[in-house]
């Protein structure tokens, strides 16, 4: 087993003394330090006519269960500090009352909107009033100083009493979108009292990455600082400066049957030395006609380097037994990859030699380039800076250039079984504002086919760019023979 290094066993992170006693503190990572300031919000649209009355006390009971086995749920994301040889490193870390109670299902009351007007539209993410969730998903600077619940969940009932939904926030400090399907399959193995791993194994997570990086953070501790910087391009020293004049966005949802994603891999086969995925395809189609609108209003993009950020699971790249069903990683374990390609090539893609070669772009900036090494190089570079706050991504959605992707496709949450009066998910959505986030995607959790024809399963993209942008995406012929 890899020996970790001493100098974690001497990290001191400062805790309030006057909690020490009542307090039950876990250590955040350095790839915990890295996300952003906020929750990850999931809301979940069930079919029912049952009342909330009847099925919270069940929701609840497996949420107090949950708890018992994962502690750290019930407490709060605090900031604090570390000792690092002479100087105070700012650091994270949750913290628990021991004597908390488990977090509290909120009840929410009803919406105006029935579920079976919002079905028939697909259920529209704007259909939802912000107070229907249990915190703000951005976490301000005041909430970030007293602590923010790493665990927040709220319920709603549609007007018709046809549908209920369920809204459950997840401090990203404290886990990814991996970890956050973790702990729903967990919560939900909660409620119908099947067997739950041991408590001891959610604990002490520095130690347990750390451990599983030892024998690469050897061998990294002796690179200088700048040096693992120049080697992590998608990481940069300094974020780039608050815009003063954002341009004005929308966001917009569309559907893609995966047969026509798969009528394209097969296209390509000829092109390619092995098949493309699924979400290769999918991210270089969806690249492509971005940067073919956005070029529209400005045909100097042409000569201009875009980059596609997509995050990465790290999990199976640290082992196969680091993370598995009965023993799962709950932190952040996510690493970046960066394509970039000049945005004239991006843009005539409609030719199959052409979209090759972005997906073979794609694929080269993460396989098999991310690996344990590259894991241990982004740990210790955060792990060796004066303040991880003053780490920033090296792209700006501001500049009209890029995209970053966020694929909550293959979490299996439309699979997960509620049990009696909610059963499945039939739609999951995010909360939607306008805001400056040009060029933001997510690809939904995929839809399960309603029957055992699998041309029927649909991926989910919710994407934000410029209004101008948007309205020419709409019109571009490829793009429209691609999604609905």
């Amino acid at each position: 087993m890899p020996t970790p290094l001493p100098r974690h066993s001497q990290d001191q992170s400062k805790t309030n003394p006057a909690m020490a006693d009542n307090s039950d503190v876990e250590r955040l990572t350095p790839l915990d330090l890295l996300m952003p300031r906020a929750y990850i919000p999931m809301l979940m649209a069930f079919r029912t006519t049952e009342s909330i009355a009847s099925v919270s006390p069940r929701l609840q009971r497996g949420l107090d269960r949950l708890t018992e086995q994962v502690p750290w749920l019930a407490g709060r994301v605090h900031p604090t500090t570390r000792a690092r040889g002479d100087m105070e490193a700012p650091t994270l870390e949750i913290r628990r009352d021991i004597n908390e109670p488990a977090p509290t299902l909120v009840d929410r009351g009803s919406i105006e909107a029935s579920y079976e007007a919002l079905a028939a539209k697909g259920m529209p993410p704007e259909s939802f009033p912000a107070d229907v969730w249990p915190v703000p998903i951005m976490i301000d600077d005041a909430l970030f100083t007293r602590g923010a619940p790493v665990f927040a969940a709220s319920i709603f009932r549609f007007a018709d009493n046809q549908g209920i939904g369920l809204c459950v926030a997840m401090h990203h400090n404290a886990m990814d979108g991996t970890g956050y399907a973790e702990v729903i399959r967990l919560w939900i193995r909660s409620m119908t009292g099947s067997a739950l791993p041991s408590p001891g194994i959610f604990r002490n997570r520095l130690d347990r990455l750390s451990n599983s990086l030892s024998s690469q953070l050897s061998a990294v501790v002796a690179k200088p600082l700048d040096s693992l910087f120049a080697s992590h391009p998608e990481y940069s020293r300094a974020s780039p400066a608050p815009a003063t004049d954002l341009p004005p966005c929308t966001f917009r949802m569309f559907t893609i049957p995966t047969t026509r994603v798969n009528a394209i891999k097969q296209q390509l086969s000829s092109y390619m030395p092995r098949a493309p995925t699924t979400n290769t395809v999918f991210f270089a189609v969806l690249w492509s006609a971005v940067t073919r609108v956005r070029m529209q209003r400005n045909p100097a993009l042409a000569t201009e380097t875009s980059k596609m950020a997509i995050p990465v699971n790290g999990r199976r790249r640290i082992g196969a037994e680091f993370s598995t069903p009965d023993n799962p990683y709950l932190g952040n374990v996510v690493l970046y990859a960066l394509p970039e390609l000049l945005g004239q090539g991006l843009s005539t893609s409609s030719a199959p030699e052409a979209l090759a070669k972005i997906c073979h772009a794609i694929d080269q900036s993460h396989s098999p380039k991310i690996d344990l090494h590259h894991i241990a190089e982004v740990y210790s570079l955060v792990d060796r800076s004066e303040d991880y706050r003053a780490i920033g991504v090296s792209w700006d959605l501001l500049s009209g250039r890029h995209l970053a992707i966020l694929s909550w496709a293959d979490f299996g949450l439309h699979g997960m079984d509620f049990g009696m009066g909610l059963g499945l998910p039939d739609f999951i959505r995010v909360p939607c504002g306008g805001g400056a986030a040009d060029g933001l995607c997510l690809l939904l959790p995929r839809r399960v086919p309603v029957a055992a024809d699998a041309s029927e399963e649909v991926l989910e993209l919710l994407i934000v760019l410029r209004r101008e942008d948007m309205h020419a995406l709409e019109q571009d012929g490829i793009w429209q023979s691609f999604a609905n």
